[in-house]
C-alpha cells in the first residue's frame, strides 16, 4: 500500500512518540532516596534479628549520625554538594583529553565544609571557650565524634546487606521491561514499508544467580517477563513470558504473538545438596550474628580505648563485598575466610612498663596521671624554693656576724648553689612535662574526634585523693616562701642605711629616719597582715580539713586492717607451700613474695589516727601562738609609723634590730616549718587512707567465666566450625555432574489471539546430563587446601583460647602484685615524707644549737623532696593500673556491663564477701568443670587463695544449648571447686559432688554423675 510523504513523517513522529512515553514510564525508576531508606529498613531488621538474645543486645543498630557529632552532613543524603576540589586536578572534570566532560557536577551545588560546621556550638565550652573535660563527658563526646567508632556500625550495617542479598539469591526474582522499535523503508520506485514493534523484553538486571547451575529458558532468550527461583538443594526454576505485537503501517494491520517456556535443572552430584548450596548464606548469616556478638565486645573495649588507652581491638568485619558484588560473590570457599588468598588482621594494645611503681596507662587516666605527676613537681618546686630561701637566710645571718670557721661562708654559698640549681632542673622538667601533657593532649582529642585546636581542661575527681599534698595548703607554703624573699630584700634594704657611729668608743650600728625607711616599714607591714591572713587560714580551713580526714582514715582502719591480715595470711601460706621451688610458683599462676614485714604492720595502721590527731592538736596550738608575736610586730611598727617624734638614729636601729628585721624572718621561718609540718600530716592521712578494691579470683575460674560470657570465644568457636564445614563444601567439586533437566514451552495459536496458548503448538524436553570426574586435579588441590586450612584454623582456635589464659593469668597476677606493690609504695611514700620532716628537724636543731647548715643539707633536702615525688607518683601509678586492671579483666571474662549512656558499670569487690561478675541478661543453667590437667599444679589438692566462690550469682551463666564436656568423657581429670563456707587457707577439698539448682553455679567432679538439666 502506498502513502503520501506527509502520512510517513506523521507515523514516524507517532511511533518515536510512542516509544518516548513508553520509555518516560519506565527508565526512570524509583528516588535514589527510595532505594537507601529500603537498605537502611531491612539491614536494621536483620540486625534486630540477631541481636535479639539479651546477652548481645546491641543499644544502637543504626548508622545515623547525632547532628551534634562532627561527622554529622546537613546535606542532602542522597545528593551532597561538591566539596572542594584541587583547582588543578578539577579542571580534567570538565575537559579532559580535549574532550568536554559531564556538564552537570555542580547542580547539587558546592561546599567549603567537610565536617559539621555547627559542632563546636555543641561542645559545652565555658565563657572562655575552653571545655572543662571529665572521664564521663570524654567517652559521650568519642561516642558522638569517634571516626573508628561509627565504622564499626558502618561495617556491622554492610554485613547485613551482605545476608540480605544471600536471601535474595532464594526469593522469586521478577524481570521484565518493554521495548519498541519502529523500522521503515524506502525503495527508488518511491514505494515504502513501515512497521511499529512492540514486545515485552528484559535483561535481568540485577540478578543474584544462586550458588547451583543455572536454568536456562529455551526459546524467549533475551526476551519476556521473566520469574526466577533457586532452591536450597541445588534446583533452579526459571519460567518467562514472551509477547510482541507488530503494527505493519504497510498492511494497516496487526499481528500478535506469545510464547511460554520455562527451564528447570536439578543437579544431583555436583552442586547438589545443602551443604553447599546454602554455605553463603549460612556463613553471611553466622557472619552478622558474629558482628552482633563482636560489637557488643567492641562497646565495651571502647570504653577501656577512651578511659585507659587500651586498643578496642577489631569490631565487625566484613565476609561479603570482597569483590564489589551483592553478598559473597566471589567466594570460592578456600583461603582468606573463603575469598582465595584474601586474609586480613587484628590489633591489641594497652599499657606497660614501669620501675618500683606500675607503668604508664594511657587515655583519659593517663592524662590524669600526668596532670598529677605536673601537681607533684610542682610541690617539689616550691619545697625547693622554700629550701633555697631557708638558705639564703641562713647566710644573711652569717654575713652580720663573724662565723668562727672561715669556711661557713663559702659552704653555705655552695649550698645555695646547689639548691638553686636543683631549683632550676625541677622548673626545666616541670615546663618539658607540661608540653609532653598538651602533645598528650592533643593526641586524645584526635582520639575523641574533635579538633586539636580545641581548649580542653581536664577536670575529674577521680584522682584527686592522689593529691596528698593539699593544693591550698601548698599556696599557702608558696606564700611563705615569696614572704621569705620579699621580706629579705626589704630587710637588706633597710640594712644598706645602716651606719656605724662612734659611741662612747664603740661602734655603733645607727639607722636615720627618712622617707625611703617608712616606706619599706610599710612595706614590711603589709607583709605582716600577709602572714596574719595565710595564718587565719591555716587554722580556720586547713586544720579542719586534716581533722576531717583523719575522721576518714579512722573509719577506714577496719577495712584496712582486714586487707592487710589477709594479704598477710596468703603470702605467708604461698611462702610456704612454695618453699620447695625456691618461693616461686612452678605454674606461675600464683605470686609468691618475700614482704618486709612492715609492709603488714597492723599495730601500725591501727594506732596512726590517734598519732595524727596528736600531732594536728599540736599544731593547732603552734598556729594559734602565732598571732601574739605578729601582733607585737604591727605594735612596732605602727608606733614608729605613726610617731611624731621619731627615736634617734642608734635607738631605732636598736628597736628595729629587735621588733622587726629578725622578728619577722624568725616568725616566717617557724610558721614555714609549722605549715610544712601541716602538709606532711595531711599527706600522711591521706597515704594511709586511699586503698584498693579487692580482686580474689582463680585463674581457672575467671578462665571458665570467659568460656561461658566472651562474645569473642563463642565467635570463636563458630569462626572454626565455619573452616570445619568447608571441607563438605569443596568436597562437593570431588563429584561428576549428573544434572536432571525439564525445559519446555507453549506457542500461540494460529487465531492471533495472544491469550491462546495451545497445548499442540508445545515442545517439552527432559534429561539427564552426565559429566564423568576424569579431570579433578584443580578441585582436588582445592579439597586439601580445605583440609589442611581446617587444621589451621583448629590451632588458630587453641591459640586463641591460649592467649586468652595467658591474657587472664597475666592480668590476675598483675592484680596480685598491684595489691602487694600499693602497700609497699605507700610505705614509700610514707618513707619519703619521714624524710622530709628529719631534714626539717635536723635543720631546727642546728639552728637551736647554733650552728651553721650541714655539709650536705642542701642534697639532703633535694633528695628527700625527689623521692617524695617519685613515692607519690608510683602510688599513683599503682592505683591507677589496678583500676586499669580491673576494667580490663571484667572486658575480658566477658561480663562489663555498660550503663545506658554506654559507660562501665563498676562491678565492685570481687572477693570471698562479694558474688562473681555477671553480664546482665544472660540467661542459661552453669556447670563449670575445671580441668586439673591444664590449670592446676602438680601438688597435694589444698584450696587455693581465691578458690572460694559463693554459690550463687545474679543470672545464669550457660545457654541450655552449649554442650558440657562429660567428665567420664575427658581423657583428664575433672576437679570441682571447692563449696565457700568453712573453708580456710591449707583445708583438703571435699569429696562430695557440689549441686545447685538452675541459675546457679554447678560445679562437677570425676566422681559426680552427670544429671539432666533443666532446659536440654
Amino acid at each position: 500500500m502506498m502513502t503520501s510523504p506527509g502520512r510517513q513523517r506523521h507515523l514516524v513522529r507517532s511511533g518515536l512518540a510512542l516509544c518516548a512515553v513508553i520509555a518516560s514510564f519506565t527508565v526512570g525508576g524509583c528516588h535514589r532516596s527510595y532505594y537507601r531508606e529500603q537498605a537502611d529498613a531491612e539491614a536494621y531488621a536483620l540486625v534486630r534479628e540477631k541481636a535479639n538474645n539479651p546477652h548481645w543486645q546491641l543499644g544502637r543498630y543504626g548508622i545515623e549520625i547525632d547532628p551534634r557529632s562532627r561527622m554529622f552532613d546537613p546535606f542532602d543524603p542522597d545528593r551532597p554538594p561538591m566539596p572542594e576540589d584541587d583547582p588543578t586536578s578539577h579542571q580534567l572534570m570538565h575537559y579532559v583529553d580535549g574532550k568536554k566532560g559531564y556538564p552537570w557536577w555542580h547542580r547539587n551545588g558546592d561546599t567549603d565544609f567537610d565536617q559539621n560546621p555547627g559542632y563546636i556550638e555543641t561542645l559545652g565550652l565555658d565563657e572562655n571557650g575552653v571545655l572543662r573535660l571529665s572521664s564521663e563527658q570524654a567517652f559521650q563526646l568519642a561516642l558522638l565524634h569517634s571516626t573508628d567508632y561509627q565504622r564499626q556500625f558502618e561495617t556491622l550495617y554492610l554485613s547485613a546487606l551482605d545476608v540480605s542479598a544471600e536471601r535474595f539469591r532464594f526469593d522469586t526474582q521478577f524481570f521484565g521491561g518493554y521495548r519498541t522499535d519502529y523500522r521503515g523503508a524506502w525503495d527508488r520506485d518511491g514505494n515504502t514499508g513501515s512497521e511499529l514493534d512492540a514486545a515485552l523484553f528484559t535483561r535481568e538486571t540485577g540478578r543474584l544467580a544462586g550458588p547451583g547451575r543455572t536454568a536456562v529458558l529455551p526459546r524467549t532468550g533475551g526476551d519476556g517477563i521473566r520469574l526466577r527461583r533457586s532452591f536450597a538443594n541445588g534446583a533452579e526454576l526459571a519460567v518467562g513470558l514472551a509477547n510482541a505485537l507488530v503494527w505493519d503501517f504497510s498492511n494497516e494491520g496487526f499481528s500478535w504473538g506469545t510464547i511460554a517456556d520455562f527451564g528447570f535443572i536439578q543437579p544431583l552430584l555436583r552442586q547438589a545438596g545443602k551443604d553447599r548450596i546454602m554455605e553463603q548464606l549460612t556463613l553471611s548469616e553466622r557472619a552478622l550474628l558474629s558482628n552482633v556478638r563482636q560489637m557488643e565486645r567492641y562497646r565495651r573495649a571502647f570504653y577501656l580505648e577512651i578511659m585507659m588507652g587500651r586498643d578496642a581491638g577489631t569490631g565487625a568485619s566484613r565476609r561479603g563485598g570482597v569483590f564489589g558484588g551483592a553478598g559473597l560473590s566471589g567466594f570460592s570457599g578456600v583461603g582468606g575466610g573463603g575469598f582465595g588468598s584474601l586474609g586480613g588482621g587484628g590489633g591489641g594494645g594497652g599499657f606497660g612498663g614501669g620501675g618500683a611503681g606500675a607503668g604508664q596507662v594511657g587515655g583519659f587516666m593517663g592524662l590524669l596521671q600526668d596532670l598529677q605527676d605536673i601537681r607533684n613537681q610542682q610541690v617539689t618546686i616550691v619545697g625547693l624554693r622554700s629550701n633555697l630561701a631557708q638558705l639564703r637566710e641562713s647566710l644573711n645571718e652569717s654575713l652580720l656576724t663573724i662565723p668562727d670557721d672561715n669556711e661557713t661562708i663559702v659552704r653555705e654559698r655552695l649550698q645555695i648553689a646547689q639548691a638553686r640549681q636543683a631549683l632550676l632542673n625541677a622548673e626545666s622538667r616541670l615546663l618539658n612535662s607540661q608540653a609532653a601533657y598538651q602533645t598528650s593532649l592533643d593526641d586524645y582529642k584526635i582520639r575523641l574526634g574533635i579538633s586539636p585546636k580545641t581548649c580542653v581542661d581536664i577536670v575529674d575527681p577521680m584522682v584527686d585523693q592522689f593529691n596528698l599534698i593539699d593544693p591550698k595548703i601548698l599556696a599557702v607554703q608558696d606564700t611563705m616562701t615569696r614572704l621569705r624573699d620579699e621580706v629579705g630584700i626589704v630587710n637588706e634594704q633597710i640594712l644598706d642605711g645602716v651606719e656605724q657611729i662612734d659611741v662612747d668608743g664603740r661602734l655603733t650600728p645607727s639607722l636615720a629616719w627618712s622617707d625611703e625607711l617608712a616606706n619599706h616599714l610599710q612595706r614590711l607591714r603589709s607583709h605582716v597582715a600577709r602572714i596574719r591572713a595565710a595564718c587565719q587560714q591555716v587554722s580556720q580551713e586547713n586544720i579542719s580539713r586534716v581533722t576531717e580526714d583523719i575522721g576518714a582514715l579512722t573509719e577506714a582502719i577496719p577495712k584496712r586492717r582486714q586487707d592487710l591480715e589477709r594479704l598477710k595470711a596468703k603470702y605467708d601460706f604461698e611462702q610456704n607451700r612454695f618453699a620447695e621451688y625456691g618461693n616461686l610458683d612452678p605454674c606461675q599462676s600464683i605470686l609468691v613474695a618475700d614482704i618486709a614485714p612492715v609492709v603488714f604492720d597492723v599495730a601500725r595502721v591501727t594506732q596512726t589516727p590517734a598519732e595524727l590527731q596528736e600531732e594536728i592538736d599540736r599544731l593547732e596550738r603552734l598556729f594559734a601562738s602565732y598571732f601574739e608575736p605578729l601582733d607585737a610586730i604591727d605594735a612596732a611598727l605602727t608606733t614608729l609609723l605613726e610617731a611624731e617624734q621619731k627615736p634617734e638614729p642608734t635607738e631605732l636601729y636598736s628597736a628595729l634590730e629587735e621588733k622587726v628585721i629578725f622578728a619577722i624572718p624568725s616568725v616566717l621561718s617557724d610558721l614555714s616549718d609549722d605549715v610544712l609540718d601541716l602538709s606532711l600530716v595531711h599527706a600522711r592521712t591521706r597515704a594511709e587512707t586511699v586503698n584498693l578494691t579487692p580482686v580474689e579470683l582463680s585463674w581457672p575460674m575467671a578462665l571458665q567465666l570467659a568460656r561461658t560470657f566472651r562474645r569473642d570465644w563463642m565467635n570463636a568457636r563458630a569462626s572454626l566450625v565455619d573452616s570445619w564445614r568447608l571441607i563438605e563444601f569443596n568436597a562437593d567439586n570431588l563429584e561428576g555432574f549428573l544434572d536432571f533437566v525439564v525445559e519446555g514451552d507453549l506457542r500461540q495459536g494460529d487465531n492471533n489471539d495472544p491469550a491462546d496458548l495451545s497445548s499442540l503448538d508445545s515442545n517439552i524436553h527432559v534429561g539427564l546430563r552426565f559429566d564423568a570426574p576424569l579431570t579433578r586435579l584443580g578441585e582436588r588441590n582445592t579439597y586439601r587446601q580445605a583440609l589442611i586450612e581446617y587444621e589451621q584454623a583448629r590451632r588458630s582456635y587453641y591459640t586463641f583460647v591460649d592467649q586468652i589464659t595467658q591474657s587472664l593469668r597475666g592480668t590476675l597476677r598483675q592484680i596480685d602484685l598491684s595489691r602487694v606493690n600499693f602497700e609497699e609504695r605507700r610505705i614509700a611514700v610514707l618513707s619519703a615524707i619521714d624524710q622530709v620532716v628529719l631534714n626539717d628537724q635536723i635543720q631546727k636543731l642546728r639552728e637551736e644549737r647554733g650552728q651553721d647548715t650541714g655539709v650536705t643539707a642542701a642534697r639532703d633536702v633535694v633528695s628527700a623532696l625527689a623521692d617524695l615525688q617519685s613515692a607519690q607518683n608510683d602510688f599513683l601509678s599503682v592505683w591507677l593500673n589496678h583500676e586499669a586492671q580491673r576494667m580490663t579483666l571484667d572486658l575480658n571474662l566477658g561480663t562489663m556491663n555498660l550503663d545506658p549512656t554506654g559507660a562501665w558499670i563498676d562491678p565492685g569487690p570481687i572477693d570471698e564477701q562479694s558474688s562473681l561478675p555477671t553480664p546482665h541478661g544472660f540467661c542459661g543453667e552453669a556447670e563449670f568443670l575445671i580441668d586439673t590437667g591444664e590449670t592446676v599444679p602438680a601438688m597435694p589438692n589444698h584450696v587455693l587463695p581465691g578458690d572460694d566462690f559463693p554459690e550463687t550469682i545474679e543470672g545464669e551463666l550457660v545457654p541450655p544449648d552449649v554442650p558440657v564436656i562429660d567428665p567420664e568423657a575427658s581423657p583428664t581429670a575433672m576437679r570441682r571447686l571447692p563449696q565457700p563456707e568453712n573453708l580456710e587457707y591449707g583445708d583438703e577439698l571435699p569429696d562430695a559432688p557440689v549441686r545447685v539448682a538452675p541459675g546457679q553455679l554447678r560445679f562437677v567432679s570425676e566422681s559426680s554423675e552427670r544429671q539432666p538439666s533443666g532446659g536440654r
